[in-house]
């Protein structure tokens, strides 16, 4: 039996942990293009920060692949043939399987101003290439404006701000976190963030972006605020693209879509795990889990 994951972070190689325990001479193959080995992307901030290398954030030893006989593949998944059941890589490749198990995660939801991507200064702060882009770009002194309220949004305006950036943090809701806090409680949250000098500013959605030079012009209801590049932290996706008319099901918000087995609702041999996965909760809804942890 070969089995396939399809990506390295915390579903997919305890999934992985998980078959070679229970098939001591199965082949198992793990596809993964961010790192080569398991890191807690949650803990991208502390790498930004110099608080942690990382190494450091590697859940596992280094040698978790030779010990448990798994086969490195270090490559982007483009495609999936689910009735020829192989898997086409960006480097041209192609990887058979018996059975699949998609965790492929989340990607930054991409922001919906006009323009937004015909420039370069737009960054998002979820993934490791992500963190890469901008700790290049990020220069104590600049300016920058982090959009979204949520976790990834106080994140990276937290360490931006760390490092030296004057940040505008821009909430379009009412108040700071609704989804969590009440308006009461954000509003204890965000005279603190005011007071560290990070210009928090609720109730401020961004209508475009325009590139002004080598500076960055964000039309806001009221005003136009000039930045050197921009962080979108509007919410994250299924990294669920590539799959796109494959025949795999995928919910309209692009979640695999998944029986109670997790194996795919519409092909056989296909799972799908993590926060690509659309999954049934306690209270009979179905969406994706999104909580790392």
């Amino acid at each position: 039996m070969h089995y396939v994951v399809v990506g390295n972070s915390i579903a997919g190689i305890e999934a992985a942990i998980a078959l070679r325990n229970r098939d001591a001479q199965a082949k198992i193959s793990v596809v993964s293009y961010e790192h080569d080995h398991p890191f807690a992307r949650v803990a991208l901030m502390y790498i930004f920060c110099g608080q942690m290398r990382l190494q450091d954030t590697e859940f596992y030893d280094r040698g978790l692949y030779e010990r448990m006989r798994f086969d490195r593949v270090r490559d982007l998944v483009i495609a999936v043939d689910p009735v020829g059941k192989k898997l086409t890589l960006k480097s041209g490749a192609t990887l058979g399987y018996d059975r699949l198990l998609l965790a492929v995660g989340s990607a930054a939801r991409k922001m919906p101003w006009p323009g937004a991507y015909d420039q370069p200064g737009v960054h998002h702060f979820v993934t490791l290439p992500d963190l890469e882009a901008v700790n290049a770009v990020a220069k104590p002194g600049m300016t920058c404006a982090v959009v979204g309220g949520g976790l990834i949004g106080v994140e990276s305006a937290e360490v931006l701000h760390l490092r030296g950036l004057k940040v505008h943090f821009l909430i379009r809701e009412p108040w700071y976190f609704p989804v969590a806090l009440d308006d009461q409680e954000a509003e204890v949250v965000a005279m603190h963030i005011r007071h560290h000098g990070v210009d928090c500013r609720t109730g401020t959605p961004v209508d475009s972006v325009e590139r002004r030079g080598e500076k960055l012009a964000l039309k806001l209801p009221n005003e136009e605020l000039i930045v050197d590049f921009v962080v979108g932290a509007i919410g994250v996706v299924p990294n669920t693209r590539f799959l796109e008319g494959s025949g795999i099901a995928l919910t309209p918000g692009g979640a695999i879509d998944t029986k109670d087995s997790l194996e795919s609702t519409s092909t056989p041999d296909v799972f799908a795990a993590g926060d690509c996965a659309n999954v049934t909760w306690p209270d009979g809804s179905r969406r994706p889990e999104q909580i790392w942890y």
